[in-house]
């Protein structure tokens, strides 16, 4: 296809457990492949963009979208519906994500975080989490850390919990943000773990972060790296490690490589 053609931009990629790959471009078009590469096994069309994308542990792919709300499987669809306080809190589907436990959170982009619970009919209702604040409704990323505990990126900062304690109780987890003077930025676009358990947080201003939770998670200790350290620009779109350890860093002026152990960056 046309490559000059921006709706051809790739949103998203999944490889799936059996190793076929899917890809969404911002045409709202689905492809699977073969693992190869070489076969298009399949190509679905949407009205919206594909924006998440996570197969559960019955091998079933989750599709999140833009717009229009939740795909699981071939056929059940979940949308917002103000009527039913068990249904999806926002139409806007930006991750999802399976915990070690095999539980299926949902990020939304306005309407917080959410666990699909299933029900006896074999469909799922939604409880939601995060709801205090315009910010914390806006959900981007969550990664696992090696303790089981889970980082969530909103655009009020992190929210880390364990998603026992948050399940039990909606008010169990830790918030460290700009406005509550715990960390650098409130806006946080994307959370890598690192081969070593480390914790990276790409931010939009604040640059590359480094972040050690101490006493208990209670409070957060950050290394910052930005302009000033060598990085390129200080609008993270996302990080990613290579085999050797080194970080790649997407932001909106080009790719910074961040070598850990010398601290230093290659533009």
């Amino acid at each position: 296809e046309d490559a000059s053609d921006r709706s051809n931009t790739i949103r998203m990629l999944l490889r799936g457990k059996n190793g076929n790959v899917y890809m969404a471009n911002r045409m709202g078009t689905l492809y699977e492949y073969d693992a190869d590469l070489k076969n298009i096994l399949r190509r679905e069309k949407f009205t919206h963009n594909v924006y998440s994308m996570c197969e559960d542990n019955e091998g079933q792919l989750w599709l999140g979208m833009r717009g229009i709300g939740l795909r699981i499987g071939a056929d059940q669809w979940y949308r917002y519906n103000s009527k039913d306080n068990n249904s999806l809190s926002n139409d806007n589907v930006y991750l999802i994500y399976r915990d070690r436990k095999g539980r299926m959170w949902i990020g939304t982009f306005g309407g917080g975080l959410e666990l699909a619970e299933p029900t006896p009919d074999g469909k799922y209702k939604f409880r939601h989490f995060f709801q205090q604040t315009f910010g914390m409704r806006m959900v981007r990323v969550i990664e696992e850390d090696a303790n089981g505990m889970v980082w969530v990126g909103t655009s009020e900062g992190i929210c880390i919990f364990h998603p026992d304690s948050l399940i039990a109780d909606g008010d169990n987890y830790h918030l460290f943000s700009y406005t509550n003077g715990k960390f650098c930025s409130n806006e946080i676009k994307c959370i890598y773990r690192d081969t070593k358990g480390r914790m990276w947080i790409g931010t939009s201003g604040s640059g590359l972060n480094l972040c050690t939770p101490q006493d208990d998670y209670h409070s957060l200790k950050y290394e910052h790296y930005g302009t000033s350290e060598g990085l390129v620009n200080d609008v993270i779109q996302s990080v990613l490690g290579d085999r050797k350890g080194n970080l790649w860093v997407a932001t909106e002026y080009g790719i910074s490589k961040f070598t850990p152990s010398t601290r230093s960056f290659e533009n």
